[in-house]
């Protein structure tokens, strides 16, 4: 994982989020960098609609 990543990660934690946004905040980039729409199947499916 990314640096970067987990910066994002620690500024959401920062501000209180819930656990479906600080997944979020790890994820902001999966789909984009590593898949396209099959990955954000997967991440849909693991994780749900509110991440």
């Amino acid at each position: 994982m990314s640096r970067t990543l987990l910066a994002v990660a620690a500024i959401a934690l920062e501000n209180g989020p819930d656990k479906d946004q600080a997944i979020a905040a790890l994820l902001h980039d999966a789909v984009e960098d590593q898949g396209g729409l099959p990955h954000l199947a997967a991440i849909l499916a693991r994780y749900g609609d509110g991440v």
